[in-house]
């Protein structure tokens, strides 16, 4: 499997890497978006999967997150969109099936509504419908349910084991994966890589994100896979989002939320039908 590391300069000039794997041109490419707090290498298996087919597909790590540069600012939906939109200029190089789990999934649908030349189609993979207003009473009481554990103290090897636990079932990379979310500190523990203040600024505006006007503004299919469990009300949310979609459908199932790194099979078969759909 091919690997190259490509890089998109953001409009304020973060640089963001992606993790690209050629495929037929003449194939809609992917460009995969991961969620909060985490990287391009939970998407391996699904790029993989999607190689073996001759799709290309485009990993980026948003700003603040994995191996791209972590500024203190530019976590806002306008401009995390925008910074999607510079990674399909400089590195995809032609419209794209833009591909987001969970906050990633609500990137890409702002940024397909705000730039509608890079986008052939949107898949949501647990996610694009997130509004946190409907499952807090304010913003306080959503940061203080929210806000991440801090892993002061924390060895590569007590981590390794909590994760493993964690993400039982999950192949062997799908676990790295999720370890890559962590650096290795001079003092042999380990800290995120997504620092807590620009982690809160972007809950901060997923709490006044409007997911419901953001796919209004899409003109392409958005098609979502949603996964059994977490809110109690989220039948309810998913059939709104995809009632205010121009054109959407959705596809129920079992798993993790993290259900890209836990089962990327059921992913790509997931995406290629949506190909297919929009294969010109």
């Amino acid at each position: 499997m091919v690997v190259r590391t490509s890089v998109a300069e953001a409009d304020d000039g973060t640089r963001l890497i992606v993790r690209s794997r050629p495929g037929d041109p003449s194939l809609p490419a992917f460009l995969l978006v991961h969620g909060l707090s985490s990287n391009a290498r939970l998407w391996d298996g699904v790029a993989e999967g999607l190689e073996v087919t001759d799709h290309a597909s485009f990993a980026v790590d948003l700003r603040g997150h994995g191996e791209s540069e972590k500024p203190a600012h530019g976590y806002d939906f306008a401009g995390v969109a925008a910074d999607v939109a510079a990674v399909v200029r400089d590195v995809v190089g032609r419209r794209a099936i833009l591909v987001g789990q969970s906050w990633g999934a609500n990137v890409v649908v702002e940024a397909a509504g705000r730039f509608p030349e890079i986008a052939r189609a949107v898949a949501c993979i647990d996610g694009g419908y997130i509004s946190l207003s409907d499952s807090f009473a304010d913003w306080e009481a959503a940061k203080t349910q929210l806000t991440p554990p801090s892993f002061s103290g924390f060895t590569e090897a007590q981590l390794r084991t909590h994760a493993e636990s964690w993400f039982a079932g999950f192949p062997e990379a799908g676990v790295e994966a999720q370890l890559a979310n962590f650096v290795l500190a001079e003092d042999g523990t380990v800290r995120p890589r997504l620092a807590l203040a620009n982690h809160l600024t972007i809950l901060e505006h997923l709490w006044t994100h409007d997911p419901l006007a953001a796919v209004a503004a899409v003109h392409v299919p958005v098609w979502v896979m949603a996964v059994h469990g977490g809110w109690d009300d989220k039948p309810r949310r998913v059939s709104d989002f995809v009632a205010a979609a121009r054109q959407a459908r959705v596809v129920w199932t079992d798993g993790h939320h993290d259900v890209h790194a836990q089962d990327p099979t059921r992913v790509v078969d997931f995406l290629l039908d949506l190909s297919s759909e929009v294969a010109e």
